[in-house]
């Protein structure tokens, strides 16, 4: 075991130990230029036609190589304002399967050492990925059909991210030992594992315009963790009211 992961693995919690070996995963499942999901309990977040946003960092920031903070903010189809061609939107909902890649069915990554009295293992197992893909991604020309709304509480944004590439798995187990104690997280829904970005540039008409694609062994975030933050956008909780002694919810 690689002994900066042997020394991070302090907690034996098999769900967050995947923040400390999704980046070798992702590599030898997928390849190099493919960002992993950062969380598992979120990763339907990061399904194809949703939007990153990245914080913008200032010059001293960029100096000092501090890590832009980046979160998935839902569907782009959810912040179009309008079609400017009827039609623009339907090649950005469609999706396809990727053929003609071979991706292990049943992948496995698995390590152990033993340290000073302490005994470490982690194994991940991973079945059934497969790759999807936007049919049609919006280049420059196309994205002009479209026109897409600021996003509340991002309005100084000058870029947005599309996850336009997606690595499914059907099953994720991951089972951590650390001495005498055993994890395991299992999951047997479909979600994604890993994907790639298109870049777009934001127009001052609110056009998604020019793109570039993102190189995943590039991307350094601090992914933020959805659970813990609520975005502008979010709607808040509804509002308790009371009913005898007790408050009680009621949702729309």
């Amino acid at each position: 075991m690689d002994a900066i992961l042997f020394k991070s693995l302090k907690e034996c919690d098999a769900k967050k130990s995947w923040s400390l070996v999704k980046d070798i995963v992702c590599i030898q499942l997928m390849g190099e230029d493919v960002i992993p999901v950062p969380y598992l309990d979120e990763a339907t977040h990061y399904d194809i036609g949703a939007v990153v946003l990245k914080e913008e960092r200032t010059l001293k920031q960029r100096l000092q190589k501090v890590k832009a903070s980046a979160i998935s903010v839902g569907a782009l189809t959810k912040y179009i304002v309008k079609e400017n061609v009827e039609g623009a939107l339907q090649n950005v909902e469609k999706s396809k399967k990727s053929d003609g890649i071979n991706l292990n069915p049943d992948f496995v990554f698995e390590e152990s050492d033993k340290k000073n009295q302490d005994r470490k293992s982690i194994r991940v197992e991973l079945k059934g990925c497969e790759k999807h893909l936007l049919e049609k991604v919006p280049d420059e020309g196309y994205s002009k059909l479209i026109t897409v709304n600021f996003f509340p509480g991002f309005e100084n944004l000058k870029k947005l991210y599309l996850i336009y590439e997606v690595y499914y798995v059907d099953e994720v187990k991951i089972v951590l030992t650390i001495n005498e104690e055993t994890n395991t997280y299992h999951s047997r829904l479909r979600v994604p594992i890993g994907f790639r970005l298109v870049q777009y540039k934001l127009t001052p008409e609110c056009h998604i315009g020019p793109l570039k694609y993102i190189s995943g062994d590039k991307w350094r975030v601090f992914w933020l963790s959805k659970k813990k933050i609520r975005l502008p956008m979010d709607k808040l909780p509804p509002l308790p009211k009371e009913k005898g002694k007790r408050l009680t919810f009621t949702y729309t």
